[in-house]
């Protein structure tokens, strides 16, 4: 019986692959036992990013699987939901670290540069350890989870479009 995996590539196309006989596969991507929490695409469909609680983030491309384009590492991920995503125009990875309760430590976004694969910038972030996170490629706005279930959404307000940016500039409502 064949495994099959369908999804959806653009608003008018679908495809249902077989993926009991994979063509090609990333074999030992992330350290034996670890969770890979999450795995992210880039709009050019061939570059892909891998997050795992083995504290690393790997960049793939998927006509070389044998190893990784770039791998970073100290990364902490005790939460197998660590999330990681690309910018909309496909130069900049981003992920979130993680804390444990009550170190004192803040967690952090951790920014790399997809083109010369070298950190770029570390913001600190309020709260707990970041999980799920979003770079919203039409607003370019940066939605993140946090593990006490705070949600926060970081913006520039020289790039970013709508969304948060419409709370922000709104004046308050006049009460009578």
């Amino acid at each position: 019986q064949p495994v099959q995996l369908a999804m959806r590539a653009t608003p008018r196309s679908e495809y249902i692959a077989d993926i009991s006989k994979p063509t090609s596969a990333a074999r030992a991507a992330h350290a034996a036992g670890e969770d890979i929490s999450s795995l992210t695409w880039r709009r050019d469909g061939v570059t892909f990013a891998s997050r795992s609680t083995d504290g690393c983030l790997k960049l793939w491309d998927t006509r070389r699987l044998d190893a990784p384009l770039a791998a970073w590492g100290d990364l902490p991920a005790l939460l197998p939901m660590t999330g990681c995503d690309f910018s909309p125009d496909g130069s900049v990875v981003v992920t979130g670290t993680s804390v444990k309760r009550g170190s004192g430590a803040k967690p952090t976004l951790a920014f790399f540069s997809t083109r010369t694969l070298s950190r770029i910038a570390t913001l600190e972030v309020d709260g707990a350890s970041v999980v799920p996170l979003l770079w919203h490629p039409r607003l370019n706005q940066i939605v993140i989870g946090n593990a006490d279930g705070k949600a926060y959404t970081l913006y520039d307000p020289t790039v970013s479009e709508k969304g948060a940016l419409f709370c922000s500039v709104k004046a308050a409502p006049k009460r009578g």
